[in-house]
C-alpha cells in the first residue's frame, strides 16, 4: 500500500490525467499497450452494494490508459475513498440526466470486454433502494 490517498473532489477521484503521470514508453498504436482503470477502485469494495456498482460503472468514471500509467497510478496511490451514498446517488442521477451509460464488465470468460446499458429508470429504483437501504443501515 502507498502512503499516497488518490486525490478527490467533491468525494469523487479526479480524472488521472490530473496527476503528474510519468510519460509513458509505451507504443499508444498498439492495442496490447492500453487498459481499463475505474476512477473509483477496487471492484470488491464497489460491488457490495447495487449504488456503489452502478456509480462505479458510471462511463465517464473510467477510462483506457496506457498499461504503465495505469500501473503507476496503482503503485502510487491508495483506492480514493468511497464517496458518501448520498454523493453517490447525486452522480448517478446527474449521469442519468446527461443521457451517459453505464460501461458493464462482461463475464470472466470474455475477460476485459464491457458492454454499454443506458441508465434506466429501473436502474434509477435499484439505486434509490440500495440507497435507503444503507441508510437505514447507519442509523
Amino acid at each position: 500500500m502507498s502512503e499516497l490517498a488518490y486525490p478527490t473532489r467533491n468525494g469523487l477521484a479526479i480524472h488521472p490525467m490530473e496527476l503528474e503521470l510519468p510519460e509513458s514508453h509505451l507504443n499508444p498504436e498498439s492495442t496490447r499497450n492500453w487498459n481499463h482503470h475505474h476512477m473509483q477502485w477496487t471492484r470488491k469494495q464497489y460491488g457490495k452494494q447495487f449504488l456503489y456498482f452502478a456509480f462505479r460503472s458510471i462511463e465517464t468514471r473510467q477510462l483506457h490508459m496506457l498499461v504503465d500509467q495505469h500501473d503507476w497510478v496503482h503503485q502510487e496511490y491508495d483506492p480514493p475513498v468511497m464517496p458518501t451514498i448520498q454523493q453517490a446517488l447525486k452522480e448517478i442521477e446527474r449521469a442519468k440526466d446527461a443521457g451517459e451509460m453505464l460501461n458493464l464488465r462482461q463475464p470472466a470468460k470474455a475477460k476485459g470486454t464491457y458492454s454499454r446499458e443506458p441508465i434506466t429508470d429501473e436502474v434509477l429504483r435499484k439505486c434509490i433502494a440500495s440507497y435507503d437501504s444503507l441508510r437505514r443501515a447507519r442509523c
